[in-house]
């Protein structure tokens, strides 16, 4: 049918969709409405048409429904739903929007959002394009906000737009997160003045020095630690204590660690990652009989933390494997259903992602047992994505060989051999 897509008739496209279900029917579904669209045959996209999709296949059934029964608020409150983002739309969405101009439907607040997103979101160009479509009074500060984009420091330094209103406020702490990217001292310089002249609420101002001070964490500056420990209560949250405790880590402050870690909420304080470094912490402070109890107690599972514990004490790492076992009556009953018949017939034919869709509409109703038979049945295959996939899905976490399979290994082994690299590194 969609080789002879053109010469489809309703009548035998809807008598198709209604023999077949699942990734077959999807797929034809789709090409249909796209040739549907082409022929700019509405009435019966509408008709056909079944909902969700992306941006463009909405606007496409956007367009159906106004050749089907007219506009009404809640196809413009979609079509504006569409236009207010901060990136580009497909081609398709064009006519969509040309009604929501035609009709005068976007507010002046709602042009200049979509502009402000765009800018935010990197798309300059975006928002030069719109630069027409905004309220005259509005036209200066698109060229603001690209003076400011452009060149932050610069603009912030000499402000040639009107701070004391909301909308210059918004600017300079959007320029201020901008500057503090690249340059922190600086940042924190423009912040105290427009805070010491009222540019920006107190309130935001600390929401501003509380960005500076975590940016210089990300970054790993060396005044990482001293911008975050000068933050107000009010800006302290669990992110920073978190990233209090890193910066810690980084500079092997030991006493600080001990600290930052014991002020981390319980949630936290528990992951292996904490626990790990509270024990390094209390091993360099002089409490080696508590810290090798707690990576005694981490390096009991696998993990990277669970790991490193297990170097520092000589351990060998304990893996924790756990397979599930075949349950015949249940393997039997998945490898009868028809969507894993297909899958494996398609899977031989080596048109996988055809497979894969009947695979997971196949599962798509299953309990976590008969999932776990699924993750096995894949494995012997050799379907190894699947299996991992499946396993996963299941909550096999402890499945080792269907998580981490080594599969090919002749070919893998040949090859390592030829580069000169060690098997276990090419796997």
């Amino acid at each position: 049918l969609v080789g002879r897509i053109d010469e489809v008739t309703p009548a035998r496209a809807r008598r198709f969709l209604e023999r077949n279900d699942g990734p077959v029917a999807w797929r034809f579904r789709a090409r249909w409405l796209d040739e549907l669209a082409e022929r700019r045959a509405w009435a019966q996209y509408h008709a056909f048409d079944t909902g969700g999709g992306g941006a463009r296949r909405q606007c496409l059934s956007l367009r159906a429904q106004r050749a089907a029964s007219g506009v009404d608020a809640t196809w413009l409150d979609a079509a504006r739903d569409l236009w207010v983002v901060g990136y580009s739309q497909p081609d398709a969405c064009n006519p969509v929007f040309a009604e929501l101009y035609q009709r005068d439907a976007l507010t002046a607040e709602q042009r200049w959002q979509r502009v402000e997103r765009s800018l935010r979101n990197g798309e300059r160009q975006l928002a030069r394009w719109l630069r027409p479509r905004l309220a005259p009074a509005d036209r200066p500060w698109l060229d603001h906000w690209l003076d400011v984009t452009a060149s932050p420091r610069a603009a912030l330094r000499d402000p040639n737009f009107d701070t004391a209103t909301q909308r210059g406020a918004d600017l300079v702490a959007y320029g201020l997160r901008r500057v503090a990217a690249h340059d922190r001292e600086a940042a924190a310089g423009l912040l105290a003045t427009f805070v010491a002249d009222g540019t920006l609420q107190k309130a935001r101002g600390v929401r501003l020095q509380r960005a500076i001070a975590l940016q210089a964490a990300y970054s790993r500056d060396a005044d990482a630690g001293e911008r975050l420990r000068d933050l107000p209560g009010s800006a302290v949250d669990d992110h920073v204590r978190e990233w209090q405790a890193r910066v810690a880590v980084g500079e092997q402050d030991w006493e600080r660690v001990r600290a930052a870690v014991a002020d981390l909420p319980d949630e936290l304080r528990r992951k292996p990652e904490w626990r790990y470094w509270r024990a390094q912490a209390l091993r360099r402070t002089g409490h080696g009989g508590l810290a090798r109890a707690i990576l005694a107690e981490i390096a009991e599972r696998r993990s990277y933390y669970g790991f490193l514990a297990a170097d520092a004490l000589g351990r060998p790492y304990a893996m924790n494997h756990d397979a599930p076992a075949v349950v015949p009556e249940r393997r039997d009953a998945l490898l009868a259903r028809p969507g894993i018949r297909r899958a494996r017939e398609l899977l031989a034919l080596n048109m996988r992602p055809q497979a894969r869709s009947e695979w997971i509409h196949a599962l798509r109703d299953v309990d976590q047992p008969t999932r776990a038979q699924a993750a096995l049945i894949a494995a012997d295959w050799g379907w190894y994505n699947r299996a991992i996939h499946t396993a996963n899905a299941a909550g096999l976490h402890d499945a080792l060989d269907l998580r981490f399979p080594i599969g090919y290994r002749e070919t893998i082994s040949a090859a390592a051999q030829a580069a000169g690299i060690d098997p276990a590194l090419a796997l």
